[in-house]
């Protein structure tokens, strides 16, 4: 069972503002509301339940910056002020020891996961102002800025924060899928600007778990919820590809230039972009990527024999001493293929589509 830390953030609503000099009619000046009566409830299995109001999160140690926002104007830089995550977390008795990473969600529903090298590397802002003045009433009762980092992560309208930890028992992988070929099983929508897509939900046939990790190319990594996951697609083709897509969530909440992700047991590995993150190795003139190092970087469980198998069902049984010498690369006409340094030739292998553990 996952050992979650959930931090709710509820909004007391105010249900009405005072006008100002006794104008009610159009065009009334009202006066501004500061929203210093919101409150935050933190609700903390590990030290129990925290009410905050924003006046209190003020009250704290407060911190100031300037951050740059599109505009249609262009770029214009706002000056905001507010409280560190770390700060409301050490108030409330959390701890940043053990965190896996926090999952911020608005009250429309947005959500993103913050990974933990972000959380615990850079300086989260829980800001309750913008140029000196109190958030707009659609960004109350805090909206949230982590200056260098991407705008998926400003959420404005912050409802709740859960603070997640590692899961007791972290499934090993055990099979990793090789998503070029994979793929090519598959049926392809057109999913916009005439690009190609698969459906998650045929990529993950079988598959059920709590969440789904992706990694792209840039090392941006992001844990997705399976409900969302599951009902969105892969898009194939384009200069972004593969990339998480879906029509019912805001482009912040997409990934693009996936180099792997996981799900359960099993994880699928993009070679064309994989090569951008790994380091390649050269076997009789093919240039490609380790199979000892991705097994490790992916996690693949140690096992005494794996078995490489292509998409026609013709597989190859190695050690993982054998991985170590043998690397994954992409033939001439796009074909995923294994080729091994000084092993029989028949352990070569075209159309490559899992490697697993033996049973």
């Amino acid at each position: 069972m996952s050992n979650t830390l959930v931090v709710t953030l509820i909004v007391a609503t105010v249900a009405f503002l005072l006008p100002a000099c006794g104008s009610q009619g159009e065009g009334a000046i009202l006066d501004p509301y500061t929203g210093e009566e919101d409150s935050i409830f933190m609700t903390c299995e590990r030290s129990g339940p925290t009410e905050l109001t924003v006046a209190e999160l003020m009250d704290m140690d407060s911190v100031a910056d300037s951050i740059a926002m599109d505009t249609e104007d262009g770029p214009e830089e706002y000056g905001i002020r507010g409280v560190t995550f770390s700060e409301v977390l050490d108030h409330s008795g959390g701890t940043l020891e053990d965190l896996d990473g926090i999952r911020l969600v608005a009250g429309d529903g947005y959500s993103v996961h913050v990974p933990r090298e972000i959380v615990v590397g850079e300086t989260i802002i829980l800001a309750y102002e913008m140029d000196g003045e109190a958030l707009h009433e659609d960004s109350r009762p805090i909206r949230v800025f982590i200056p260098g980092q991407q705008s998926m992560y400003w959420v404005r309208n912050l409802v709740e924060i859960e603070l997640v930890y590692p899961e007791k028992q972290v499934a090993e992988i055990e099979e990793i899928v090789f998503l070029d070929t994979r793929i090519t099983e598959l049926e392809a929508v057109e999913y916009e600007s005439g690009e190609l897509a698969v459906r998650t939900k045929d990529l993950l046939a079988g598959i059920s778990c709590a969440g789904i990790h992706m990694v792209a190319v840039d090392g941006f990594a992001k844990t997705e919820e399976y409900d969302i996951f599951i009902d969105a697609f892969i898009q194939v083709t384009g200069p972004d590809a593969p990339a998480f897509r879906s029509p019912d969530l805001p482009r912040g909440m997409h990934v693009r230039d996936l180099a792997w992700f996981s799900a359960a047991r099993t994880a699928f590995f993009s070679v064309t972009r994989g090569l951008e993150v790994l380091d390649g190795v050269s076997v009789e003139g093919a240039e490609g990527v380790s199979l000892g190092a991705l097994v490790e970087e992916l996690g693949l469980v140690d096992a005494e024999t794996y078995v490489l198998e292509a998409i026609d069902g013709y597989t190859v049984e190695v050690t993982r001493e054998d991985l170590a010498v043998g690397i994954v690369h992409i033939r001439e006409g796009g074909e995923v293929a294994a080729i091994f340094e000084g092993l029989p030739r028949n352990t070569a292998i075209r159309g490559l589509l899992f490697l697993k553990v033996a049973e």
